[in-house]
């Protein structure tokens, strides 16, 4: 038997949306900025700031620095908008 791994330079390979760059250039990442989502914020300033996308260090940094009890609520939202995002791709692959 043969496993066969495809990460996501497969994916962005094929054209598709997938890095965290697009990601955080999303409607979808936009709308956690928008209701106030302190880890969203976080993480897009960090990208402002750096040029690059680096989504777990920018959760470690903000979970050190940050100890206001929001964590857990706004880590669960950013992972739910990820998979919202995700999905939404691809949907559109499958109608295209």
């Amino acid at each position: 038997s043969k496993i066969f791994i495809i990460g996501n330079g497969f994916y962005l390979s094929m054209g598709m949306k997938t890095s965290y760059d697009q990601f955080i250039e999303s409607e979808e990442f936009k709308t956690l900025i928008f209701h106030k989502n302190d880890l969203a914020i976080f993480i897009k300033q960090d990208f402002t700031r750096s040029g690059w996308c680096d989504l777990e260090e920018s959760i470690s940094k903000y979970s050190l620095s940050n100890q206001n009890g929001k964590l857990y609520r706004e880590y669960e939202d950013l992972k739910n908008t990820i998979k919202n995002y995700l999905s939404s791709i691809e949907l559109q692959i499958c109608l295209d």
